[in-house]
């Protein structure tokens, strides 16, 4: 059976996984909530960013996206501090980059809690609104921006039959709702990416599963099998259940 899939998430943030759904032969339509484009800054700026890289102990990204702003942004001669990083993405990223990081971490209240010191977090402007309660400074280097669909496309995508709805957060279903309709989403096969979104829909009224991580294969798994009843695996990296 061929599947065909609608993407809610940023094209940025779903490049490998459109490549792993081609290979396994899934047809898909993406709806990008939102792009990402650096914020301008003035030498001014410029100048006071590098004073605080130069006054903390630890560089910290949470995203690749961090990352790719961040290196387009500043000169590879400039010394830092350690770097560390949340998650493997991130820190495939910096790798890439050729500054592998010096610890790599799960989550951020982790981070905090290990790392001594001053910590300087490079974010989006959006993310300076999170994790306000932990002592650490936030510095944004990117910011969203967002996308619309033509009315040709909107028509389009309302008329196809989808057999799974992928929502990557909260704030690419708001997105998504606001210019297809939240009754699209309904009675539909929705699979999201943690427990954050699923809450979210279905304070929405919405039911959800939840596939994690997101690759070509475990989409595929979640869509033959449409497991509508509570389901943990704990031998499998695949995590897909709905609590």
């Amino acid at each position: 059976m061929t599947y065909k899939l609608l993407l809610c998430r940023p094209r940025e943030k779903v490049k490998r996984l459109l490549q792993e759904l081609e290979r396994e032969g899934i047809l898909f339509d993406l709806l990008p909530p939102y792009e990402f484009v650096p914020l301008s800054l003035s030498l001014q700026e410029k100048t006071h960013l590098f004073e605080k890289i130069q006054q903390s102990d630890w560089l910290l990204f949470g995203s690749p996206l961090g990352v790719q702003f961040f290196f387009s942004l500043l000169p590879f001669s400039l010394p830092f501090p350690p770097l560390v990083c949340i998650g493997e993405s991130t820190a495939k990223a910096l790798t890439h980059k050729g500054f592998p990081p010096l610890k790599q971490f799960q989550t951020l209240q982790e981070a905090v809690k290990t790392l001594p010191g001053k910590i300087l977090r490079i974010t989006s402007q959006e993310g300076l609104t999170h994790f306000s309660s932990l002592s650490f400074e936030s510095v944004p280097l990117y910011t969203s921006r967002p996308l619309f669909l033509s009315p040709e496309e909107k028509k389009r995508i309302q008329s196809q039959f989808y057999q799974g709805v992928l929502i990557g957060s909260p704030s690419c279903y708001d997105r998504a709702a606001q210019q297809l309709g939240h009754s699209f989403f309904e009675n539909k096969t929705l699979l999201v990416r943690g427990e954050t979104t699923y809450q979210y829909l279905k304070s929405k009224g919405l039911k959800a599963t939840i596939v994690s991580p997101w690759t070509g294969e475990n989409i595929v798994y979640a869509l033959e099998r449409r497991i509508t009843l509570p389901q943990r695996k704990k031998t499998c990296p695949l995590l897909l259940y709905a609590p």
